[in-house]
């Protein structure tokens, strides 16, 4: 999560949060001008951003911190949490607004798929509830994962499921490079209705393979995902 000050007050009154990932992690803040962006790692290397916060008029030196604060829902208990290996270096920002979709048509496979709902429905470019990949959740969830054919420097993963204004759908979303070894992109764990607009995560990270598994559809025991859209740097 990613909590700011917007107005100087000295309280934190707006934050920005990603799911699908959990300790231990890497945590980075980062800052160009007057715009603060978070971002997490399982790994150190391949980040999943959270989320940025401009704050006009910032000083040349402000405060900034990693905090901790988590109960648990069922017990009441609260968490405990060690930050250590703090370091502070140079940062800059890479301008993604020209990242091209490289996703669309590549090899897709999944763990299973229901008749008429192949993975390749899931990359074809069409983000509307015609044609979509469909997978029966079993008791570890289901997974759908494409092969963009190289490593790629990816922006952005948009993951839009099937849209019908009352059904939500919970997944993670992770990166390879190898189709074996994995690490966390973000994911959606909230009961949020499915928007027609899907749901957006930024990285900075390098990765061949893109997977999504699907944990839960609150309508049915199928996941199903309309489209994919990966968007890497220009090669």
């Amino acid at each position: 999560m990613l909590s700011w000050d917007s107005d100087g007050d000295g309280r934190l009154d707006h934050y920005l949060e990603d799911d699908g990932l959990t300790a231990p992690a890497y945590v980075r803040i980062s800052r160009a001008g007057d715009t603060v962006t978070g971002a997490c790692s399982t790994d150190g290397t391949n980040w999943a951003v959270v989320g940025s916060a401009t704050v006009p008029g910032m000083s040349p030196a402000e405060d900034a911190g990693v905090d901790f604060s988590a109960v648990n829902q069922n017990t009441h208990q609260s968490g405990y949490a060690v930050f250590q290996g703090l370091t502070v270096s140079a940062s800059t920002p890479r301008d993604t607004s020209g990242d091209p979709v490289v996703s669309v048509g590549r090899p897709a496979t999944a763990l299973s798929s229901e008749a008429g709902s192949p993975p390749s429905a899931a990359d074809d470019g069409d983000r509307t509830n015609q044609r979509y990949w469909g997978g029966v959740i079993g008791d570890a969830g289901t997974w759908w994962q494409v092969d963009l054919g190289s490593d790629q420097r990816l922006s952005s993963v948009n993951v839009r499921t099937y849209v019908d204004g009352k059904r939500y759908y919970t997944y993670l979303l992770e990166g390879s490079t190898d189709g074996t070894h994995w690490f966390s992109l973000g994911g959606k764990l909230s009961t949020a209705v499915a928007a027609d607009a899907g749901d957006s995560y930024a990285m900075d990270a390098r990765a061949r393979y893109v997977r999504v598994v699907g944990l839960s559809n609150s309508a049915n025991g199928t996941f199903h995902l309309s489209e994919v859209t990966v968007r890497a740097a220009a090669n």
